[in-house]
């Protein structure tokens, strides 16, 4: 983890040989804005560059868009660098007529960066991953670091068989338990690890870290692993209301050969603010609860995965507070087709109904019209956004004691109406379409909040305070009316 952040924090260029498809050539990787940005230089005569783009060069051809080619080298600190998917979107020619050579600059951003062992000898044998990240004490409580002193007598056996050391530092987790993630046959394991390093100003730190260890029945491929692992980082942002993406994450074989995933594209690993332990919805501190929530979110059926796949990319992909409130209300409208109110009338009876209608109708009217009679008649079979909005919200506040049915019942009205009028301008008053659009920023965040609680309450999981997770979680809290915040 220690290579990992001194690669994603590098000042200077990182300047080795790369191989592209077997061809070799010199370049430098460079950070600007936290994405990494690779540069190839390839020196010619000056008569291969006379068509420039269509030269007929093996790197050119090797990197022409829209191929995304893998590039690896080997950096003497960081071990051998796989760039996954470049897409080369500059090239730059320069010439030197005094020697009769030109010189191609081409630039490039992957998609991926690993580091460790080439992914090809890792791919489809891996048996474990261990995520690793900073801020998971928020989520699982914070490691102990004791230190013992030479001097002191509760670890002499210790010192003895350390050599005498002057300082002990031990590490301290959580229970260490086995957690099965549904009926995938993948185990979760929770344990601490230590993080070390210097600086001329702060001098030698170790700090204490929370890290997951996911262990495979048998060896899948890299892609197959990263599946579970994004499963998992789902459940951490659905209860921070938080997108959440783990710092590191490293893939081993039974081998003992690893890789480690250090940079994504349109990852902002950088920007997760650490929460408290109160911010949190749950308490995945306690392993009863940690364990109910892996058992029934990796046994959720296709529609329910859908919905919280909706849910978590407005929060990791969304800035905005318009495009979030679309997104977490189309995530509840999935959820509410296995969650909502069944439909008005059974199927067969409804067929019998559109049957008559239909004999009924036709010769008197034409058959377009008779067509649009029957597809009214089928769509109000089904409950409406808002019905199946209150529905499922409505048991929640009944259960939590959070609140009336018509405060429920009035709230989905408000994301109804504010649905209907941003996305389908349902009103030509520009007045309420601007009191819709004014609206959706707090109200998304609202949407937020009541989606975790709906998640636990379907999971029947305990919640230790809800009420201070909607003031203290800094997405919840700031969803509650001006009023409100101005009173706490």
């Amino acid at each position: 983890m220690e290579d990992a952040i001194a690669f994603r924090t590098l000042k200077r260029p990182l300047m080795t040989l790369w191989s592209v498809d077997g061809i070799q050539a010199y370049g430098s990787l460079i950070w600007s804005d936290e994405k990494p940005i690779l540069t190839l230089v390839m020196e010619v005569s000056e008569q291969d560059t006379r068509e420039f783009e269509n030269a007929d060069l093996p790197l050119l051809r090797a990197t022409r868009p829209p191929k995304q080619t893998t590039i690896s080298g080997i950096s003497p600190k960081f071990g051998n660098i796989t760039l996954d998917g470049c897409a080369r979107y500059n090239v730059r020619l320069s010439h030197n007529y005094s020697s009769g050579r030109a010189i191609y600059e081409l630039d490039f951003v992957p998609t991926t960066i690993w580091m460790g062992a080439p992914k090809d000898r890792v791919d489809g044998r891996v048996v474990s991953v261990v995520a690793s990240d900073t801020r998971l004490a928020g989520f699982f409580g914070s490691p102990g670091l004791k230190t013992f002193r030479s001097f002191g007598s509760k670890a002499e056996n210790a010192f003895k068989e350390l050599g005498n050391p002057d300082t002990i530092w031990a590490v301290y987790g959580p229970e260490q338990i086995k957690i099965q993630l549904g009926a995938t046959g993948w185990l979760l394991n929770v344990f601490t690890n230590s993080v070390e390093g210097s600086s001329a100003t702060a001098g030698y730190s170790l700090n204490s870290t929370v890290d997951i260890t996911f262990k495979s029945p048998e060896p899948v491929s890299v892609s197959e692993a990263s599946r579970h692992l994004d499963r998992f980082e789902d459940i951490l942002s659905t209860f921070s209301i938080e997108a959440f993406t783990f710092q590191f994450e490293c893939y081993h074989t039974e081998g003992f050969e690893s890789i480690a995933l250090v940079w994504r594209l349109g990852e902002r690993r950088s920007l997760f603010r650490s929460p408290m332990r109160h911010q949190i919805l749950i308490d995945l501190s306690d392993p009863e609860t940690l364990e109910a929530v892996c058992k029934q979110w990796f046994l959720a059926s296709p529609t329910v995965v859908l919905s919280r796949w909706l849910f978590v990319r407005a929060l990791r992909e969304t800035d905005d507070g318009l495009a979030r409130f679309v997104a977490v209300a189309q995530a509840f409208e999935v959820l509410g087709r296995e969650l909502g109110p069944r439909d008005a009338m059974p199927k067969s009876r409804l067929k019998q109904a559109i049957a008559l209608i239909q004999q009924a109708l036709t010769g008197p009217f034409e058959d377009g019209f008779v067509n649009r009679v029957v597809g009214l008649i089928q769509s109000s079979n089904k409950a409406s956004y808002r019905d199946v909005l209150h529905h499922m919200l409505g048991g929640v506040v009944e259960r939590l004691h959070l609140g009336s049915d018509d405060d429920i019942k009035g709230f989905s009205k408000l994301v109804s109406d504010t649905r209907n009028a941003v996305i389908h301008m349902t009103d030509n008053d520009k007045g309420k379409l601007d009191a819709a659009f004014a609206r959706v920023n707090k109200l998304s965040l609202r949407l937020c909040f009541w989606y975790a609680v709906l998640q636990a309450d379907q999971m029947q999981l305990i919640i230790p305070d809800i009420r201070t997770f909607l003031f203290n979680n800094r997405n919840a809290r700031h969803g509650l009316p001006n009023e409100v915040l101005e009173r706490n």
